[in-house]
């Protein structure tokens, strides 16, 4: 963290001011004072590069922040697209067979309109291609593959 550094660099400071605070004659170079200024020079480089690393810590920690609000507002999106999608498959907007369909006819009639071979139910009859019943002889198939 970076306080963890502040207080060996405060220990370090007081020590130095202490020594500065000698008497001219005692203002010498010392292993002691060279080491005390080695060390509080150390220290105030691991600060900054702490201090550096924080800011760029941030800064992707802000990044992240931004890409996880696009990344929402993109879920919205697209959750309101699906449910639009959804409400018009069930109410009739887009029909789900081949033919062009009006949503009122949609509506009117839930079910699927017949199409060219599907057998007509209780009959031995099957839909031509204009909709309209083909009776089918003894033994033949429709396009759908039902006997009749």
């Amino acid at each position: 963290h970076l306080s963890s550094v502040d207080e060996p660099i405060t220990a370090a400071s007081t020590v130095s001011d202490w020594r500065k605070g000698r008497t001219v004659v005692e203002h010498i170079t010392d292993p002691v004072s060279s080491s005390l200024q080695e060390h509080h020079g150390s220290l105030l480089q691991a600060h900054d590069s702490l201090s550096k690393q924080h800011e760029q810590e941030r800064a992707s920690l802000d990044e992240l922040w931004l890409r996880r609000r696009q990344l929402a507002e993109d879920l919205k999106d697209k959750t309101a697209t699906r449910q639009i999608d959804s409400r018009c498959l069930v109410h009739g907007g887009a029909p789900s067979t081949g033919g062009s369909v009006r949503v009122s006819e949609r509506a009117a009639n839930p079910m699927p309109l017949p199409i060219h071979g599907d057998p007509v139910p209780g009959t031995r009859q099957t839909v031509n291609g204009f909709g309209t019943s083909v009776t089918l002889g003894p033994g033949t198939t429709s396009a759908r593959g039902a006997a009749a």
